[in-house]
């Protein structure tokens, strides 16, 4: 389920952002170096010929590793979505405890993008927004320098709305 998808009627989602896939890559390369293991391992006829219990054991046993890593990255990239609106900053974060996101655009202090060396080459990155009194935080988000510009972008746009009705206009000194 989508919280993302959780609008009001007239309201529409600008930008959605989720993880990277790049989130799989320490699994897939485990589960690549453990089936060479076991290639290696039948190939080469390591301890008896004979297909014992002990010999299956240590030729399948250790598929629990990378099957565990990839269940876990698998989770890890479900479990997470960020959507803007022209209004709100909506985001979700957990599959069993969730951490839920709903945030008025012009009550976000402050708005952090975090980007390491490989994150500049295959575009991803943290996000960090910050509120009053909480900090949300978004680790491995695809292009989070798309989002920060969108939300500066609408903060700006709904800033200057407010000054033109009539709200939070400084008063002229007479």
């Amino acid at each position: 389920m989508s919280y993302v998808k959780n609008l009001a009627a007239d309201e529409e989602v600008l930008l959605k952002a989720r993880r990277t896939k790049l989130i799989f890559t320490d699994s897939v390369l485990l589960s690549i170096a453990y089936i060479a293991y076991v290639i290696c391992f039948f190939a080469f006829d390591w301890l008896d010929s004979a297909d014992t219990p002990a010999r299956l054991l240590a030729a399948f046993g250790p598929a629990i590793i990378p099957v565990g890593l990839l269940i876990k990255d698998f989770l890890g990239y479900i479990d997470l979505e960020v959507g803007l609106t022209p209004t709100r900053l909506l985001g979700k974060k957990g599959i069993i405890r969730l951490l839920i996101l709903d945030h008025p655009l012009n009550r976000a202090t402050n708005m952090k993008v975090e980007i390491s060396l490989l994150g500049r080459i295959f575009k991803f990155g943290t996000l960090r927004i910050f509120a009053p009194g909480v900090e949300y935080v978004y680790k491995m988000i695809r292009n989070p320098l798309a989002i920060q510009a969108m939300v500066n972008r609408l903060s700006m746009q709904n800033q200057n709305a407010a000054n033109t009705f009539g709200g939070n206009t400084p008063q002229q000194p007479q």
